[in-house]
């Protein structure tokens, strides 16, 4: 058995160096050997998280079931099916997984993130958000849901703009907030505007940039909710606000943009959008909304008073953006053309979509590691 789990070991020693074939033949040889040792489940999960890694869905999904079949009640086994089935579009299978292991362990986090993604998918988003509100509400046992009553209705064009991003972690450098910043100094001709950057870590940030401390409690996707904090919009010089991802890519005038007046959250829908694989959804890479709408403020004091419990439900910051807004205003729908999906387009193309504006992306690629031709005349310092 010694011997297996080194064989195991080097192969994710080689998946990690993305020597992915020479990975694959020793866990070959290591499932092989195993179909001796029928009390080795660990073993064979260990070795389904390596085919999982190496986005070999199927040889995972076989592994997985033969733990199942073992341990009918492996929460983790249940989650980890679920999570390649849902890769592979199996999304029927993957919500009988997520059930199953929440079945056996109504505390397991990864069953309530998996579940959440398969309903969203199948086209089942309130089922969702309903079914989010309940365990949360369960736990707390009073009823936190608000209700949006106020829309901030305005007829006049914004001529300032408070721009934002936000930074944490090591994820981006302080070259993605440079980029923006130069980016959108360079898209602008009548739109008066003031950046500014949320992160924990201002070193290197441009000078001309305003950087703001997060509040802590909060981490990584979640800091995008401090966005609507009151202390924070009291620091803004104009209550018209535009968020934007540190990596979206500018490629054209923005003053459209930048002028659009939203009478609740502006924000992207998911509709279309390739890598969301979803419809109906919401995606924040741009957002635009109005200070003065007091109602958007309990998107941060909702979660900064119970984040701990609702981070046990929710793992997407969209996903309670969906829970919390319910009437927002859509800017595809608003702004026609304007902004777009790197992940929608055509990557061998040369040209952008004619009315296009910003590029967004989310998930994979991001623009230093995307093949389009036309990333490098408009993403730069």
């Amino acid at each position: 058995m010694i011997r297996l789990i080194d064989y195991v070991r080097f192969a994710s020693l080689l998946c990690k160096n993305q020597k992915l074939e020479d990975a694959k033949k020793h866990l070959e040889y290591a499932e092989s050997a195993l179909q001796e040792e029928n009390q080795s489940q660990g073993l064979r999960f260990e070795i389904a998280n390596l085919y999982a890694r190496m986005k070999c869905h199927d040889e995972a999904i076989r592994l997985y079931q033969q733990v199942l079949q073992a341990w009918p009640d492996s929460v983790n086994a249940h989650v980890n099916i679920a999570a390649q089935q849902m890769v592979i579009g199996q999304l029927e299978g993957a919500l009988e997984h997520c059930e199953r292991a929440l079945l056996s362990d109504i505390t397991c986090r990864e069953g309530h993130y998996n579940l959440n993604v398969v309903l969203r998918r199948l086209g089942r988003q309130q089922e969702a958000i309903e079914r989010c509100w309940r365990y949360i509400e369960k736990e707390l046992g009073f009823v936190i849901r608000p209700f949006f009553a106020i829309r901030v209705e305005s007829t006049c064009i914004p001529t300032s703009v408070s721009i934002l991003c936000v930074k944490w972690g090591t994820k981006y450098g302080p070259e993605y907030v440079n980029r923006l910043y130069k980016a959108v100094e360079r898209s602008t001709d009548v739109c008066k505007f003031e950046f500014y950057c949320l992160t924990d870590d201002s070193d290197g940030i441009d000078e001309r940039v305003v950087a703001l401390p997060l509040t802590e409690g909060l981490t990584g996707w979640w800091n995008k909710a401090l966005l609507f904090d009151r202390p924070l919009s009291a620091q803004l010089k104009s209550e018209h606000c535009v968020y934007l991802d540190l990596d979206t890519v500018i490629v054209a005038n923005i003053d459209r943009i930048l002028q659009h007046s939203s009478s609740s959250l502006g924000i992207l829908k998911t509709d279309q959008m390739r890598n969301e694989a979803r419809m109906g959804g919401y995606n924040s890479s741009v957002m635009i909304w109005n200070t003065r709408s007091s109602d958007l403020e309990q998107l941060s004091t909702i979660l900064l008073r119970h984040f701990q419990i609702i981070s046990r439900y929710i793992y997407k910051f969209d996903h309670w953006l969906e829970m919390m807004v319910t009437q927002p205003d859509i800017l595809q729908d608003a702004l026609p053309g304007s902004i777009v999906e790197y992940k929608s387009l055509d990557e061998l193309s040369p040209k952008l979509p004619t009315n296009a504006s910003l590029v967004c992306f989310p998930l994979h690629p991001k623009p230093h590691d995307a093949d389009a031709s036309w990333i490098k005349d408009f993403w730069h310092d």
